[in-house]
């Protein structure tokens, strides 16, 4: 989708990243200044004055490495506007009076500037105050320039965003509590698994076969509208996808162009109700959904949870590493591939990232 009005572009980051941004930097990647498609978009939070080296550092680092050589930066929030500076007592009075200037404007000077140096296009630079209905917006290299911010509810990607079955959340932190389930049924679920871990014997635990096939049922019931959530559920499936054979192959069903969005949904499901340290497994799957999808940003929430739940889970690690490098998915796929441990019996076929 193109968008070529200032109050357009910013209408819709909320459902290009999945939430409103507040105080934040948010860069959108084009592949050139002649081409308005966007490839990529980052958002990254506004840090104290002190730190602005290190995120113009980062920024640059993360949009050379895409490859783009063009880009739009869109300042949300960071302050209020700043009156222009007064003129020298001895120089006559402007004729028009200078326009308020928006905040972070050094910092956005300062990035431009590293941009243009590297051979990157910084095609057009705005602020708003934030990215709801009626928001005022202004551009930093005109500031003469501004308007208000159509409502984002209508926008014609938020509306191809709820038809695909998107969601944008009213912040960061909605989505991020969005992947928490109810504490009593997490509780509960854990120490059900806790039983299981301690009354298994050995050779008593679910083939990886009936594992796959467990999690191909519930995909079945996604599709056809019976699945629901339950203990017996929960806790069948987290102790099936904790066979690393089971979960390496549930990545592939999330490419799949029938299984893939069931996949997904499955995913969520089960990162949202599943109780740490076991969520670190759909968690990862759910990370690497999204991405496959081109939703970064739930991609890397999801990675957060896993980490959060399981620290130094390898997969999350290894993912994370990709997504930071900007791999596509099929070679983050192969990636995975490469990184399995000796003895493994069961590999990703690479092949399957073509039916995504």
């Amino acid at each position: 989708m193109k968008l070529r009005e200032p109050g357009d572009v910013i209408a819709a980051l909320p459902p290009l990243i999945g939430y409103h941004p507040d105080d934040s930097l948010v860069v959108l990647y084009f592949a050139n200044s002649d081409d308005l498609e966007i490839q990529r978009v980052l958002r990254a939070p506004l840090p104290e004055v002190a730190d602005e080296e290190d995120l113009i550092a980062f920024v640059c680092d993360n949009i050379l490495s895409s490859g783009a050589t063009a880009v739009q930066l869109c300042v949300i929030g960071g302050g209020t506007r700043t009156p222009a500076p007064p003129t020298d007592p001895g120089e006559p009075a402007p004729v028009v009076a200078l326009p308020t200037r928006p905040p972070r404007r050094a910092l956005v000077l300062a990035l431009t500037q590293v941009l243009h140096k590297q051979g990157v296009e910084v095609m057009e630079s705005l602020w708003a105050e934030h990215t709801r209905h009626n928001a005022f917006w202004q551009d930093y290299e005109h500031p003469d320039l501004t308007g208000v911010v159509p409502d984002p509810d209508v926008s014609l990607l938020n509306v191809a965003t709820v038809a695909s079955g998107g969601v944008t959340y009213d912040s960061r932190e909605t989505l991020v509590n969005s992947l928490r389930g109810e504490e009593s049924a997490l509780k509960r679920r854990s120490c059900r698994l806790d039983w299981h871990a301690d009354n298994t014997v050995p050779g008593g635990m679910p083939t990886a076969g009936a594992g796959i096939r467990a999690i191909q049922a519930e995909l079945k019931n996604i599709a056809d509208g019976s699945f629901k959530i339950t203990d017996n559920l929960v806790v069948r499936l987290a102790i099936a996808l904790n066979d690393h054979r089971v979960r390496d192959v549930a990545l592939t069903m999330t490419l799949g162009k029938e299984s893939g969005q069931a996949a997904e949904r499955l995913w969520l499901e089960l990162t949202r109700e599943t109780p740490a340290p076991e969520c670190a497994e759909p968690a990862t799957l759910l990370a690497f959904a999204a991405y496959h999808r081109g939703d970064g940003v739930l991609a890397n929430i999801a990675l957060e949870r896993a980490e959060q739940a399981q620290p130094g889970h390898m997969l999350a690690s290894l993912l994370g590493r990709a997504i930071d490098a900007g791999l596509p998915p099929k070679d983050v796929l192969a990636a995975i591939n490469n990184s399995q441990r000796p003895g493994m019996d069961l590999v990703i076929p690479t092949q399957a990232a073509s039916s995504g």
